[in-house]
C-alpha cells in the first residue's frame, strides 16, 4: 500500500502455495513490479514444496559445482512448465486486476461475506476470509471480483511424514521439516569409525577404558564422544540408611520415682541414607535405601511385639523399680539405582532390608530424704539417682546449732541396690570434698518408714555443727 492505494497487486495475491513455488537456481530475482532484488529462499511469502526442501537441503549439503548443477536440473524438469504457467497466469491477472481496482483505497476482510457492512465503500476491497473471494461494492451490492480467487491448498496434501519426499503436490508440516532436517545433521554428526568390527582401545584415553570395543563407540555424537574423554566416569559414594528409637519422656536423666503413671511414646526415626555426586560437590543424586515398610516395638508395657505402617508407638505405663526397656525395628523396601556422572547405572540398588534401634531404658527409683531445711523436717530431695549404678549424691543438711540437741539425718531407701560405702565432708577452705571416709560419724536405724516405704537412717553423732554438705558414694 502506498498513499492509501494498493500498488502491488502481485504481492497481495501471492496466497497460494502452488502459485509460489520457485526454481533453485534462480535463487535471487529481480521484480520487475517491486523494483527490487528478490531473495527467495529467504521469502516469507513463498510455500516450499517438499520437493524444494529436500533439494534444497542437498544443496546446501553439497560443496561442488557439479553437486549443484545437478539439484538444479532435477528440480529444473520437475517444475520448468509450472513456473512458466505460473508465469503467464500472474501477467494475465495482474493486468486485469490493476484496470479494475486502480481507485482502492484500503482492502478490508471479514470472516464471511455475511460479516460485510450493510454499505460498502465503493474505492475498497473486501475479502471473504472463509473462501479467499474479493469483492467491489457497486450499485448498492457486492460484486465478485472476476478471475480474483484465493484457492486454499488442499487439506490433503499437507504430510506429516518427516521422511520428506519427491512430490511436487505434497506440502510438509513444520514438524516433518525439522525432523527431516535435524536427522540429517545428525547424521553428519555421529562416530562412524572406519576400524574393522571388533577394534579395541589399545590403552586407556580420558573416560574411554583400554580394551572397550568400537563398535560400542559407533552411533555416538561427537558431543558424547568429547564427554566420554575429558570427563572419565565417576562413581558416586553412599550414606548408609540407619534407624535409631527415642522416648518422649526420659524423666530425670532416664530416671521416675516409683508409682509415677508416664504417658509414654516410642519414636522411631529413620533416615534412607544418600547417594552422593562427587562430581557435583556431593550433591544428593536419591536416597540409598528405599521407603519404610513396617515398624515394630517391643518391651515394657507391650504385650508381644507390635507391629505397625507408623513411626510412632504410644504406651501408657507405671513406673516401677529397677529397668523399664522398649525395643525397636523396621523394615525398608529396595532402594533406587545408583548412577554415574553420564547418569548410567553403576552399581546396584541397596536390597530390602532393616535395621533395629538400641534399645531405650529408663529407671524406676526412690528418692532420698534429708532434713536439708530444717533440722527438725524430712525434705524429699529434688535430684534422684540411679539404684542400681553407682552413684555419688550431694546432700545439704541444716545447721542443728541451738536446735536443742535435734541432729542432723538423711535417709536412703532400704531397697537401694547398692552399698554406702563412703561419706565426705565439703571442705570450704579446699573447694572440694575431703577423702576421710565419715560414715562411722552416723548412727545407722534400718526399717523407718517414710509413705509407706521402708528407708534407713542416718543421723550425724559428732560435735553440734551449722550447715553441711556431705557427699555419699554407693558401690
Amino acid at each position: 500500500m502506498s498513499g492509501g492505494k494498493l500498488v502491488n497487486i502481485r504481492e497481495f495475491l501471492r496466497l497460494d502455495a502452488r502459485n509460489n513455488l520457485v526454481l533453485p537456481n534462480e535463487l535471487r530475482v529481480y521484480s520487475s513490479i517491486t523494483g527490487v532484488t528478490e531473495d527467495y529462499c529467504d521469502s516469507t511469502n513463498k510455500m516450499a514444496s517438499t520437493a524444494f526442501v529436500k533439494y534444497w537441503v542437498a544443496y546446501m549439503n553439497n560443496s561442488t559445482a557439479t553437486q549443484i548443477t545437478n539439484v538444479t536440473n532435477q528440480f529444473n524438469t520437475t517444475i520448468s512448465n509450472t513456473y512458466t504457467q505460473v508465469t503467464n497466469d500472474l501477467n494475465d491477472l495482474e493486468t486485469t486486476i490493476n484496470q479494475q481496482i486502480a481507485a482502492l483505497g484500503k482492502i478490508l476482510q471479514f470472516p464471511t461475506l455475511n460479516d460485510f457492512p450493510g454499505t460498502g465503500d465503493v474505492q475498497s476491497l473486501y475479502i471473504d476470509q472463509s473462501t479467499g473471494f474479493g469483492y467491489f461494492y457497486h450499485g448498492g451490492q457486492y460484486k465478485l471480483l472476476e478471475n480474483l480467487s484465493y484457492v486454499p491448498e488442499d487439506e490433503a496434501n499437507k504430510s506429516d511424514d518427516e521422511n520428506l519426499g519427491i512430490s511436487t503436490t505434497l506440502y510438509p508440516t513444520q514438524r516433518a521439516v525439522k525432523i527431516y532436517v535435524d536427522n540429517i545433521i545428525q547424521e553428519s554428526t555421529l562416530y562412524d569409525s572406519a576400524l574393522p568390527s571388533g577394534s579395541t582401545v589399545p590403552f586407556a584415553v580420558g573416560g574411554i577404558g583400554a580394551g572397550t570395543v568400537v563398535d560400542t563407540l559407533e552411533g555416538k555424537t561427537f558431543s558424547e564422544m568429547f564427554d566420554m574423554l575429558l570427563f572419565p566416569p565417576i562413581a558416586p559414594t553412599y550414606v548408609n540408611p540407619s534407624y535409631f528409637m527415642s522416648l518422649s519422656q526420659t524423666g530425670q536423666s532416664g530416671l521416675f520415682i516409683i508409682g509415677t503413671s508416664i504417658n509414654q511414646t516410642l519414636v522411631g526415626s529413620y533416615s534412607a541414607g544418600a547417594i552422593l555426586q562427587p562430581w557435583t560437590g556431593n550433591s544428593v543424586q536419591n536416597t540409598r535405601a528405599g521407603v519404610a515398610t513396617s515398624y515394630q516395638f517391643s518391651g515394657f508395657g507391650i504385650t508381644g511385639t507390635a507391629s505397625q505402617a507408623g513411626s510412632n508407638y504410644p504406651v501408657t505405663v507405671t513406673a516401677v523399680q529397677g529397668y523399664m526397656t522398649w525395643n525397636s525395628s523396621m523394615n525398608y523396601a529396595q532402594g533406587p539405582q545408583p548412577l554415574n556422572n553420564f547418569g548410567n547405572p553403576i552399581g546396584s540398588p541397596l536390597p530390602a532390608g532393616s535395621l533395629t534401634s538400641t534399645s531405650r531404658t529408663i529407671e524406676g527409683v526412690y528418692p532420698l530424704f534429708a532434713t536439708s531445711v530444717d533440722v527438725n523436717t524430712q525434705t524429699q530431695q529434688s535430684v534422684l539417682y540411679s539404684m542400681l549404678n553407682p552413684s555419688s549424691p550431694e546432700i545439704i543438711l541444716a545447721s542443728e546449732l541451738g536446735q536443742a540437741g535435734v541432729r542432723q539425718k538423711f535417709w536412703v531407701p532400704t531397697v537401694w541396690g547398692r552399698t554406702l560405702s563412703s561419706i565426705r565432708y565439703f571442705n570450704t577452705v579446699s573447694g572440694s570434698f575431703d577423702p576421710e571416709n565419715k560414715v562411722n560419724d552416723f548412727i545407722v536405724t534400718p526399717g523407718v518408714m517414710i509413705g509407706g516405704i521402708s528407708y534407713t537412717q542416718y543421723q550425724y553423732n559428732g560435735n553440734e555443727r551449722g550447715v553441711s554438705r556431705i557427699q555419699l558414694n554407693f558401690t
